[in-house]
């Protein structure tokens, strides 16, 4: 935070100190209270709004309207006044802690557990409740504004500034004020919004805490606008599956780009919220929700197993219902929390064989259903055609024998003249061969069938010779025809979970394919397979693998962490400086130093640069992974 000396200053009876805060309407100071003996915070409007008669009627209607919250999640307001020099300022209650956004902050880049996120947002949605009750609108809800105490408690604060701002929303120069990142698709493009632009805002705060970054961001604010406006942001799950199901289903319905399908009321969110604690096993909210704010990692390791195993019930329990989908996104959370879940992974495993083999149901009943169409359409053309053709048959017959004179009798015989026989019946080239002579010296034709394998031990084909053998006739026809195909080879089902899990898996630099939690698995033959993880993120290392798959029942997992890339770290300095990393040297100033990210995509140091008769620099710094950063210092000589 910023420092100003701001000595003998004073605004009536309340004595200003050191510059706590600045924002786009006005600047905090630490201020106290010389009648009520008590530190305050007094929240001083810019000069520049001073002169503006709306803009000071519409801070004190706020200020009033505020004042009128007596909440424990919401800062107090003590008093409005303006001073005789012309300053107007509102008094507060002086919150001693942080924001919410230094304790984002401090996660560097992890996101939070889902369970400790819905305890903070249960919160918030808390302190919208009650001020949306006295129809007052935040409109300007964001981690800056969000207060932690050193006890835990969160309160929110800067009610109505945002609507103060909103003088038609936007300055001479065309820029909207607030703050894009967390503002709803209405409030971008007009000053007139209600409840539900609070309720969109906390739901982007949601989603930035449980998935580790805002929903929409972009390299400048018109393009967070943009896509504020478009609505488009990745969907939680696809970011980090852990989030699961129903917290991602909250953060949803929040985000909607139309306020009558968010939650209507902050109370709403509230008892979704809290539904879903409850069946974590989080009771008594509140003093959850403290706990987990003065230490997350030690509430996040305590919990951790018994959401695990809530969670992998819930999966239990919609599989048994018939509820598969929902039972897939239980399983899949936690699956990504716990990538070698032997249970999960048995369950995801029967369940995605059911959905293929139901899939393939449906495909066969469609294709069946129009084969029975399409055949019985076929018969009856066939049989149009035929009962045609049968008919003129019919009427060529009846003519021919009319026209056709009787045959002479043969006697003794019992043959039909040569002569008698017609001439369609014999062909351009003569007499077409009879299968079967009535001639009994010809005797009768006999068919014999007589299948022959091939010799050829590789080949899929059996030789069949069908012999007419006659008297007059030994000619053999010969033809081929396909055996059954040989049985496949065995193969086994392997299962993928890599970390993270936005991946293209490539197998045997054939088969690739883009993992999805609802896609982690493949059918390996048995031997050895090389198995390639290509990150989407480019910060992160590719991976490669080589897998031996032996023949087994039970699915075969193959977990996967891929590791962030280093990062570099380059200090300029004026000086040939030895330079101290986290308390190990590392090397000297001015030339790069690479540095291992463990946790990205960036990591906090510390830094120490000492140099021989000058002053020693102590510095945090931010390194990314795949990134080079640079800082430039300048060290003092020290005195003689």
């Amino acid at each position: 935070m910023a420092s100003t000396n701001q000595k003998n200053r004073r605004l009536g009876r309340y004595e200003l100190k050191e510059e706590i805060g600045r924002g786009g309407m006005a600047t905090v100071y630490r201020g106290y209270d010389s009648s009520l003996k008590r530190n305050v915070a007094v929240k001083v409007l810019h000069p520049h709004l001073i002169t503006h008669k709306e803009a000071r009627a519409r801070f004190e209607r706020e200020a009033r309207s505020v004042a009128r919250l007596h909440h424990h999640s919401i800062v107090e307001i003590y008093d409005y006044a303006e001073a005789e020099n012309g300053d107007v300022y509102i008094v507060m209650e002086l919150v001693d802690g942080y924001t919410l956004r230094d304790f984002l902050n401090s996660r560097v880049g992890q996101p939070l557990m889902a369970e400790g996120a819905a305890l903070i947002a249960r919160q918030i949605f808390t302190a919208l409740q009650i001020a949306h009750e006295e129809g007052i609108v935040h409109r300007d809800v964001k981690p800056e504004n969000i207060l932690i105490g050193k006890s835990g408690q969160i309160q929110l604060s800067d009610f109505g500034i945002a609507f103060l701002a909103g003088i038609g929303q936007m300055t001479a120069t065309g820029q909207i004020l607030g703050s894009p990142t967390y503002m709803s698709p209405e409030h971008i493009e007009s000053p007139s919004v209600d409840a539900r632009a609070d309720i969109f805002s906390v739901g982007t705060i949601l989603y930035e805490m449980a998935v580790g970054q805002p929903p929409f961001i972009g390299n400048n604010p018109h393009q967070i606008i943009k896509r504020v406006v478009e609505g488009y942001y990745d969907h939680p799950l696809s970011v980090n599956p852990s989030v699961g199901h129903p917290v991602s289903s909250v953060i949803v319905k929040c985000l909607q780009q139309q306020p009558e399908r968010r939650y209507q009321s902050a109370a709403e969110a509230v008892t979704d919220l809290e539904t879903i604690l409850n069946q974590m096993g989080i009771d008594e909210a509140d003093r959850a929700q403290k706990l987990y704010v003065n230490n997350p990692a030690e509430w996040e390791e305590t919990h951790l197993p018994a959401v695990v195993a809530r969670t992998l019930q819930m999966g239990k329990d919609a599989q048994k219902s018939k509820h598969l989908p929902l039972a897939m996104n239980h399983l899949n959370r936690v699956l990504a929390i716990e990538p070698t879940n032997d249970i999960a992974l048995s369950m995801v495993n029967v369940l995605s064989r059911r959905r293929r083999l139901k899939r393939n149901m449906e495909r066969i009943g469609g294709v069946a259903a129009i084969s029975v169409i399409v055949i019985a359409i076929v018969l009856a053309v066939v049989m149009y055609r035929y009962g045609k053709s049968s008919d003129a048959q019919a009427r060529d017959q009846v003519a021919f024998s009319k026209d056709m004179p009787n045959p002479p009798e043969t006697e003794g015989t019992g043959e039909i003249p040569r002569e008698a026989v017609s001439a369609e019946k014999r062909g351009k080239n003569g007499p077409r061969e009879e299968s079967v002579s009535p001639n009994p010296d010809r005797g009768t034709t006999k068919r014999v069938v007589i299948i022959k394998k091939d010799t050829e031990v590789d080949s899929p084909l059996s030789r069949v010779i069908i012999s007419d053998s006659a008297l007059d006739n030994g000619s053999e026809r010969v033809k081929k025809q396909r055996t059954s195909p040989t049985d496949p080879p065995p193969t086994r089902r392997v299962i993928f979970n890599p970390l993270p899990m936005s991946v293209d898996i490539v197998i045997d630099d054939v088969q690739k394919f883009t993992f999805k939690a609802t896609d982690r698995a493949r059918d390996l033959s048995i031997g050895s397979h090389t198995i390639q993880f290509i990150p989407a993120d480019d910060r992160l290392e590719p991976l490669t693998r080589t897998i031996d798959v032996v023949e087994s029942e039970s699915p075969l997992t193959v977990p996967a962490r891929l590791r962030w890339k280093p990062g570099t770290l380059l200090i300029k300095s004026n000086v040939n400086a030895d330079l101290a990393v986290n308390g190990r040297s590392l090397g000297s100033a001015n030339e790069p130093i690479e540095i291992d990210i463990k946790k990205g995509p960036s990591t906090s140091f510390e830094i120490l640069l000492s140099a021989r008769g000058y002053h020693p620099i102590e510095k945090l710094v931010s390194v990314s992974a795949g990134k080079t950063t640079e800082f430039v210092v300048q060290l003092e000589k020290e005195q003689p």
